[in-house]
């Protein structure tokens, strides 16, 4: 007798980035101890050269091969027109970083994939428009995801929790559209 079992298929972390590396690996070490560790992770931030995101990139770039060498590291950078946003306050920023949240996970379901969404970094506009892509988009095997921690472990912004830290992935609720249409 064959018990069958359901493969689920591969998963993509997309996050918001403000200044903090920690959102990232804080949730990787959250989402590993769910064994749900994603293929990819898609880093969707603000202009790279601003000191604050410069760092936290710097910081993603060298802890991915020492303690996430499996997972691919993608860095988006928001941009409208080729040229880097800085902050997204303008209508056409807000637009521009829409479209990127939205284009990114749109095709990451083309492609068949189970979507995280983690949304604590970063602009709360794009907190918002992470949660109207994923309204928009998800079906029942995605998950949008905010991030909480101990505070001294935000405080510190160590990449990863200590053994007196907590840290959790607090899942959002989501209701597809395609469920609420008649």
């Amino acid at each position: 007798m064959y018990l069958s079992m359901r493969l689920r298929p591969p998963s993509t972390l997309i996050a918001t980035l403000g200044g903090k590396a920690q959102i990232i690996t804080l949730a990787l070490d959250c989402l590993a101890r769910q064994n749900d560790l994603p293929g990819r992770v898609l880093v969707v931030h603000a202009n790279a050269n601003r000191p604050e995101t410069a760092q936290a990139l710097r910081r993603l770039r060298e802890e991915f091969p020492q303690r996430f060498s499996a997972i691919a590291l993608h860095l988006l950078e928001l941009r409208q027109n080729g040229f880097p946003l800085g902050d997204v306050t303008a209508p056409e920023e807000m637009e521009a970083a829409f479209d990127l949240l939205y284009d990114q996970t749109r095709a990451c379901k083309l492609a068949g994939e189970r979507v995280h969404l983690l949304i604590s970094g970063g602009r709360r506009t794009l907190t918002v428009f992470g949660m109207a892509a994923a309204q928009m988009l998800f079906d029942d095997e995605d998950r949008l995801w905010h991030l909480a921690s101990h505070p001294a472990l935000e405080a510190s912004g160590a990449l990863h929790a200590g053994p007196e830290e907590w840290v959790r992935l607090i899942p959002i609720p989501v209701i597809p559209w395609g469920r609420l249409s008649p």
